[in-house]
């Protein structure tokens, strides 16, 4: 077992007993493999590089999966060479650029350098690509992947990984990603989304025949490299998700609510809520997209994660699902109030004396919800005419009725209301009747979501399994609606469903293709807008029926409802005999969906003295 190395000028491989001078060149042999999974490492991680052999690489078992370290090694010291070297002929899974220097400026190179060198050295159908202080469940990874390979999911070459077009540069002067807009910038794109990225097969030879630009940030050359391939995209959020509990027993007394997740492709980290090393961001900026707060009786959260923290995390576009109960700590009640509702003291619980289940203990407050009683809308809840009783357990909430982004998901009955069960009532119940909120939910005017529920139990295994049957009825339903609800508002929630985007928004005159400099007045012109729906990790033309296009000046001149002609939204019209500077303004705002804005600005001049019009 040889040194692998990389020789720049011949595109061959090398070995640590390649002839000084003259001689044949001795090539490695490489099998071929389903998997490969390239690292990203430095000549000083050995560490790293040892405890990823010892850890996750160890779960793929007998599956056909390969590794391989790539390494810079131009300006190493002798003495790091030769440990190199030494690990090189101990594991054999070492791939060493003599000619790169491992720097984050060359990290374009490096990634160009390493797919060009796999993709003439080594037959394979994925490839997957991390750094060395990542976790991969490469079991499951190649399980997913044979799984489309049988079925033939993936006809066309297949890439997923995070993309998120709304992601906003950042630079930060004392660390590496001091990165200005310039650095970044492609020609016809102002804003060039991020991407991280996990996988490519066929696309590979593609790419490596053309002359590739690269820029400074390695997730944006390659984004760009692919973005004209007609590719697979699939958008994975596999990693993105943390959990905070009150104690880890929650992981079992609600696992089948985290499974679901898990399925789902997250990836979830738990951690006390009140441990000393929390944190949400990392060199400046949020490293997880979503946060779950299981965590009722906190009182102060741990590290630097606080109630204003997690308001500049939601700020930020992060999506947060909360559960509380009737021993609800300051911290959760703090939160609330930052999103709209006002949680009851401590200690009190949704009591409903005619709507309670037959397993309730006899204070009542083991409440049946009727899916009646949820929000009609369902992109957030689902089919409420599928959805059985829910059962419930916890405190009551109030909605601020003053905050319009504010939705109430599930209300109580007419009969129920929120108090301590162990006290005699002497005032006025904060929350009384349909007053009585369960389940709430916000989305704010950045798009990013919250779910808050008084019931921690509410996503239980032993609710999501539980019978429901009301005391005083002969009426029994074998499975109760907790479970249908949960997913689906945690569909909601972490963005897999009633997520919008614009695509591409034309405008011309009528009878031509092309935007001109300028419109003049009483001319006809034609408006086109393409809206699509995230619809199971896909982007599909969105169906609606309701999407308004706008001709504003300083109010709109001219409100007409867009039509649908195949998968653009179109509207033909008459500009005003009025000019000014206007804007064609798309503004659909519906329940459930995420805001959609457009707005193109255009000139339109009176006419002149040439200018004759159409009869």
């Amino acid at each position: 077992m040889f040194g692998i190395v990389f020789n720049w000028e011949s595109n061959e491989l090398i070995t640590d007993k390649t002839p000084k001078s003259g001689g044949k060149q001795e090539l490695i042999s490489i099998e071929t493999t389903f998997l490969v999974v390239v690292i990203f490492s430095s000549g000083l991680n050995g560490d790293r590089r040892d405890a990823i052999r010892e850890t996750w690489l160890r779960l793929s078992g007998d599956r056909k999966v390969k590794h391989y370290f790539v390494v810079g090694s131009l300006d190493v010291n002798q003495s790091l060479l030769d440990s190199l070297l030494s690990e090189q002929r101990l594991h054999n899974d070492l791939l060493l650029f003599p000619h790169l220097k491992d720097t984050y400026s060359s990290l374009s190179l490096k990634l160009l350098q390493t797919l060009k060198w796999f993709s003439n050295q080594m037959r394979f159908k994925y490839l997957v690509k991390l750094d060395d202080d990542s976790f991969l469940r490469v079991d499951q990874l190649f399980d997913e992947l044979l799984d489309k390979s049988i079925t033939k999911k993936d006809s066309k070459p297949l890439y997923m990984g995070f993309f998120d077009g709304r992601a906003q540069h950042f630079s930060s002067p004392v660390t590496r990603l001091s990165l200005t807009k310039d650095t970044l910038a492609i020609d016809g794109m102002r804003n060039p989304p991020p991407i991280q990225y996990r996988l490519l097969n066929q696309a590979k030879h593609r790419v490596l025949r053309v002359l590739l630009q690269l820029f400074r940030n390695e997730d944006v050359s390659l984004g760009v490299w692919l973005s004209a391939l007609n590719i697979n995209r699939i958008h994975d959020m596999s990693y993105l998700c943390k959990v905070l509990l009150d104690n880890l027993s929650i992981r079992e007394t609600h696992s089948l609510f985290f499974k679901s997740l898990q399925q789902r492709g997250f990836q979830l980290t738990y951690r006390s809520a009140d441990d000393p090393s929390l944190s949400l961001v990392k060199y400046g900026t949020h490293i997880y997209k979503h946060l779950v707060i299981f965590a009722p009786s906190v009182e102060e959260f741990g590290g630097n994660v606080n109630v204003e923290a997690i308001t500049e995390f939601i700020d930020n576009g992060g999506n947060v699902l909360v559960a509380a109960n009737s021993n609800v700590g300051d911290a959760i009640r703090e939160l609330a109030a930052e999103v709209g509702v006002e949680i009851d003291e401590e200690g009190a619980h949704v009591i409903d004396h005619m709507n309670y289940d037959v397993s309730d203990e006899g204070q009542h407050t083991t409440i049946v919800a009727d899916s009646e009683n949820l929000l009609a809308a369902p992109t957030i809840v689902g089919d409420r005419t599928t959805i059985g009783p829910i059962l419930y357990r916890g405190i009551g909430m109030v909605s601020d009725q003053n905050n319009p982004l504010v939705l109430d998901i599930l209300l109580a009955a007419s009969t129920a209301y929120s108090y301590n069960p162990n006290k005699k009532i002497t005032e006025y119940p904060l929350a009384v009747g349909k007053n009585t909120l369960l389940v709430s939910a916000l989305q704010a005017r950045n798009n990013a979501r919250v779910v808050f529920t008084g019931s921690l139990d509410f996503f239980s295994d032993a609710f999501f399994a539980s019978s429901v049957q009301k005391k005083g009825s002969d009426k029994k339903v074998q499975k109760s609606g907790n479970e249908a609800l949960a997913i689906a508002l945690s569909k909601w929630v972490f963005k897999e469903e009633g997520v919008l985007r614009v695509g591409r928004v034309r405008h011309h005159k009528l009878g031509e293709k092309v935007p001109p400099e300028a419109y003049t007045v009483l001319e006809d012109v034609v408006f086109s807008i393409e809206i699509e729906r995230y619809v199971a990790g896909k982007w599909v033309p969105f169906d609606g029926t309701d999407v308004q296009l706008e001709f504003v000046r300083i109010d709109p001149f001219v409100r007409t409802v867009l039509k649908k002609v195949g998968n653009n939204y179109v509207s033909n019209f008459k500009i005003p005999d009025v000019y000014g500077v206007y804007q064609f303004k798309v503004d659909y705002k519906r329940i459930g969906f995420t805001y959609v804005y457009s707005s193109t600005q255009v000139s339109v001049r009176p006419l002149q003295h040439t200018h004759m019009l159409a009869k």
